[in-house]
């Protein structure tokens, strides 16, 4: 793995294309489709295949606040749920780029891993079975007084037929990985003051139906299955089904995660 402190400043003229990307980054905050217009910004300057956001805990599961593809099937939601189950257990790299971040005035760091630099689960179920060849990520301590010493993480990812990250590619992305990140951590605030429960969660998981989502809507009011059934006109099993299917996406399994997810904004402990 190889790191890098962040530049508040860029140390060095950046291409048009470079300066451009900033302006356009920060015209995507509060879109609903902030994920995807943000990545199709960072592919004018360097192709990338897909990207995630999310929040690194110490001692609780990791948290996804965003996710997107470009110009490739989108399988970045497989892979986060495969990482959630508890391959991310064995990713040392954010705790050392942490360890970094807290030297002297560093604030950003950049880590750059490819395949095998990851351990053989995390190797095998995620890099070898989805074709991902390398992830880049920007990290910095979250902001707030309810970040609880997390860390936020977007990560850029390419996948096999892609040529790796160039030196001079990761230049760019050196250069752009601050304004990157702010634009990710202001929208993450705007999108928490303002979203409902149930916008949150749909936010954070787009591939939950509809169905899906007003079951979990309704749990999160309170509702038991015999209750979510009736306003709902299905059975307790149906329901039920729903739920498991809606967990399932969401990496969770009990109805105290749902709650941390939409209504704490906290990953569940």
């Amino acid at each position: 793995m190889q790191v890098w402190s962040v530049p508040a400043v860029p140390t060095r003229a950046a291409p048009a294309v470079q300066r451009d990307v900033g302006p356009a980054l920060v015209g995507c905050i509060a879109r609903e489709d902030f994920a995807h217009r943000a990545l199709a910004q960072v592919n004018r300057a360097l192709p990338v295949a897909w990207w995630t956001v999310y929040r690194v805990f110490d001692d609780q599961p990791p948290q996804l606040c965003a996710q997107a593809s470009h110009a490739v099937p989108d399988i970045a939601l497989d892979c986060w749920r495969i990482y959630r189950s508890g391959v991310y257990r064995d990713d040392t790299h954010f705790a050392d780029a942490c360890a970094q971040a807290g030297r002297g005035d560093t604030r950003t760091v950049m880590t750059h891993c490819l395949a095998d630099d990851f351990g053989r689960a995390h190797r095998e179920q995620i890099y070898a079975a989805h074709s991902l060849s390398e992830r880049l990520s920007i990290v910095a301590a979250e902001r707030g007084g309810d970040a609880h010493g997390a860390l936020l993480a977007v990560n850029l990812y390419r996948h096999r037929a892609q040529p790796r990250f160039a030196p001079a590619e990761l230049d760019t992305v050196l250069d752009v990985a601050g304004t990157l990140m702010a634009v990710v951590q202001r929208h993450i605030e705007l999108g928490s003051a303002h979203l409902t429960p149930a916008q949150r969660l749909q936010q954070l998981c787009p591939a939950l139906t509809a169905r899906e989502r007003a079951v979990c809507e309704r749990l999160l009011r309170g509702l038991s299955f015999d209750g979510v059934a009736a306003e709902l006109g299905l059975s307790v099993t149906t329901v039920k089904t729903y739920r498991n299917r809606a967990f399932e996406r969401l990496g969770i399994h009990h109805r105290n995660e749902l709650y941390a997810l939409a209504l704490a904004g906290q990953p569940p402990r």
